[in-house]
């Protein structure tokens, strides 16, 4: 056989060889990226998955019960699910308060200032959670409080289902870059009102009265 056709095939089967180990590297190195996505995909959906979560039950002034409301925080915030019913139709407030507690209620509203008026209801919950000392509303250059959320709206048969999104506060106890805790020792609470908040009025948003009112408990 001819030298230069015998070089000339050894060059060709030489090519060959090293194309196929071109590609083979190519392969590896997509497969890995690949497998690097799925792993990180499969991570972020576990983080999800194990988002610390909460729950309370709204009550409204005669101590009946008439909604809950669904907690979940991940890296971003906690989200709030309001699923609440027998409420006036029309736009009303809802803020967290700075303490756990749904008293006095219509069963047990026995209390009364000097001039013999009885006290407000679901006062114990105190005013908005607001660790940090801000103004009142979400429109506020100088606020808004830790606890305050936009307006909720009721449907004419007196339900709503509502999705809250707040940035400042926190299910955990390591209560991370100075969050306001919704789980401290005096706990917290959701209190629906009768008005809706102008977002910028203090101290409250020209709110009115109380109507409902749900402690925040882990889940």
């Amino acid at each position: 056989m001819n030298k230069k056709y015998m070089n000339f095939g050894f060059g060709l089967a030489l090519c060959g060889v090293l194309t196929a180990f071109l590609l083979y590297g190519i392969y590896v190195v997509f497969a890995e990226e690949n497998q690097q996505q799925i792993y990180e995909g499969t991570a972020e959906q576990e983080s999800f998955s194990f988002a610390v979560k909460g729950q309370a039950s709204f009550m409204n002034t005669q101590g009946e019960e008439i909604g809950t409301a669904q907690l979940e925080e991940n890296a971003n915030g906690v989200l709030i699910r309001i699923n609440v019913s027998d409420l006036p139709g029309g736009y009303h407030a809802i803020h967290i308060h700075e303490r756990g507690n749904c008293t006095p209620r219509y069963d047990d509203n026995t209390q009364a200032d000097e001039a013999g008026t009885p006290v407000s209801y679901f006062s114990n919950a105190g005013s908005h959670l607001n660790p940090g000392e801000k103004e009142h509303g979400l429109l506020s250059e100088e606020g808004p409080h830790a606890g305050d959320l936009t307006n909720i709206h009721v449907s004419a048969d007196g339900t709503v289902e509502a999705q809250l999104f707040n940035d400042r506060v926190t299910l955990q106890s390591d209560n991370r870059q100075g969050l306001a805790n919704l789980l401290d020792d005096d706990g917290a609470a959701l209190i629906i009102h009768s008005g809706a908040d102008d977002y910028k009025t203090s101290p409250t948003g020209r709110v009115g009265d109380r109507l409902a009112c749900a402690i925040i408990e882990g889940s």
